[in-house]
């Protein structure tokens, strides 16, 4: 009878076991080329057009933005490439990929330290991020980030799990990754750094700190000297990076917002471009009230178990170093963003997730919520875990299924363009990727960066410039691409008027402004 039962029980949990990696894997997957690639995924493509590997790297070494601190995923990428070609499949299935490999490995650390009713909560968590799902989609790096700080992670969880047998070989995996992480982006330095901080302070062993961190920092010097000798146009302080326009304390509150919940949660980020903000978020107060809410009582919970302070515990000494490891890697990244006046938003603070994933779960099986308290809190617990997955599920349904939340639609305003393209009035690209337009099909389009540039730098004879690069015809096809960068200093089309008379404009496409001018 009882290997009856036994049998029984573990085909349940294999079976919970395949639904949720089958969902995961699901939802990395779905509808994967169903938005275009946006205005982020065109510096992708740019940065691995190179015929050969030296000109590749040549060209990841003298990057005019921030890509130039995040080379290795280019490699990476450059080789996909060359076997698979550069379709949107497999541009973004790198990431999809990366994304779902994340969930098993996630899923056995907290299967390692916490056992497995909390490691089905960890994947159950992590199965519906919004986050999670929104950049396993994207041709961009950060999927791969939290792939390899996963990895660190569970190396690491040797330290962290006082049954294990101690292998120094552990050790120099730890350092290697470590040091693929920095050339994978100069801000996994926040997670490595975190990681070290809250292994001194939870677990006070120096010797033992010494023995894991001395070879990690002679690896991570290989990364540095590399970003030492990026050419001296690469300072962080005047490469071309998103620079922060509002309080870092607005910043750190999308971070939290961002990670918990995505960014299609709420009002759309292309609702909040405009000058009645405060209307668009009044707006959606049921759904940021429910948001709130939820928040506030895990919050409150997770002080709750931090106050046990019941130290002879194993597990509440892992539930410490990853509350130490969420608040150290927070703290950093609002200091890094300070100190480079990059505008600091969820996916820079990816790592949050990982400790957040091994928390939350505890809130079920913490040590409060046995004994002399009442079962009220285990019910609050699961009640607010399980509202703060049906807010993911509402957000990617968002991400899935509602235009307003998608990114730039370059796919859609090639084929308007294409399609209605009047002879002798050519299209001038003036803002936006010029390798997106011609990877949908448009090799008529002209590249107006150097007018843009001018423009920018307040030269009164943009509009010839405009005029000449459009070959002096009196209509022009205008095609702005994200121009709330510059609706703070330069008011676009009061410009235009100085030269053009607007004959009418067409607003159908996220992100886009296509403006059609005739010569006054």
């Amino acid at each position: 009878m009882i290997k009856f039962i036994s049998r029984k029980t573990l085909s349940s949990d294999l079976a919970k076991l395949f639904y949720l990696f089958f969902i995961g894997f699901f939802l990395r997957f779905f509808l994967l080329t169903n938005q275009s690639l946006w205005f982020d995924e065109g510096l992708t493509l740019d940065n691995i057009e190179a015929s050969s590997f030296v000109e590749l790297i040549t060209r990841l070494r003298n990057l005019p933005h921030s890509d130039i601190f995040q080379p290795l995923y280019y490699v990476f990428l450059y080789v996909i490439r060359l076997f698979l070609g550069d379709s949107e499949f497999v541009l973004r299935g790198f990431s999809a990929i990366l994304g779902f490999l994340v969930l098993p490995m996630l899923y056995g650390l907290a299967r390692r330290l916490y056992g497995k009713n909390h490691s089905i909560w960890t994947l159950f968590i992590l199965v519906f991020s919004s986050f999670l799902i929104g950049y396993s989609q994207e041709a961009r790096n950060y999927s791969l980030l939290i792939f390899i700080a996963s990895l660190q992670l569970c190396i690491f969880s040797e330290v962290l799990d006082a049954d294990s047998s101690k292998k120094p070989l552990s050790r120099f995996f730890f350092a290697i990754i470590s040091s693929i992480g920095l050339f994978c982006s100069v801000q996994s330095i926040v997670f490595t750094a975190s990681l070290s901080f809250s292994h001194l302070l939870i677990f006070r062993k120096w010797r033992h700190w010494i023995q894991w961190w001395l070879p990690t920092a002679i690896f991570c010097l290989f990364p540095i000297v590399y970003f030492l000798t990026l050419p001296a146009d690469a300072n962080p302080s005047t490469v071309n990076i998103s620079r922060f326009g509002f309080p870092i304390i607005y910043n750190a509150a999308f971070v939290i917002y961002g990670i918990l919940v995505g960014t299609t949660y709420g009002p759309s980020q292309e609702q909040l471009r405009g000058d009645d903000k405060l209307a668009v978020v009044l707006g959606s107060w049921p759904v940021l009230l429910i948001f709130i809410a939820v928040v506030s009582v895990i919050f409150l919970l997770i002080i709750r178990l931090f106050l046990q302070r019941d130290f002879r515990s194993k597990i509440f000494r892992l539930d410490c170093f990853f509350i130490c490891l969420a608040v150290t890697s927070f703290v950093l990244a609002i200091v890094m963003a300070l100190i480079t006046k990059m505008n600091l938003v969820p996916r820079h603070a990816y790592y949050l997730w990982l400790p957040l994933a091994m928390i939350l779960p505890s809130l079920l099986h913490g040590p409060f919520l046995i004994g002399k308290v009442r079962p009220l809190y285990k019910a609050i617990a699961r009640l607010s875990i399980l509202f703060f997955i049906f807010l993911n599920l509402y957000s990617v349904s968002n991400y899935y299924f509602d235009q307003s939340y998608w990114r730039d639609d370059y796919r859609s305003v090639v084929r308007y363009l294409i399609e209605n393209r009047v002879s002798g009035s050519p299209s001038v690209l003036l803002f936006g990727s010029t390798k997106l337009i011609r990877y949908y099909g448009d090799f008529e389009t002209i590249d107006g960066h150097e007018v843009a540039w001018k423009m920018l730098s307040g030269d009164d004879y943009w509009l010839k410039s405009l005029s000449s690069v459009a070959n002096d015809s009196k209509k022009i096809i205008l095609v702005v691409n994200r121009k709330h960068f510059l609706e703070a200093e330069f008011p676009l089309e009061e410009k235009i008027s100085d030269a053009y008379k607007i004959d009418y404009i067409v607003e159908d496409f996220n992100y886009f402004h296509i403006y059609y001018l005739s010569a006054i």
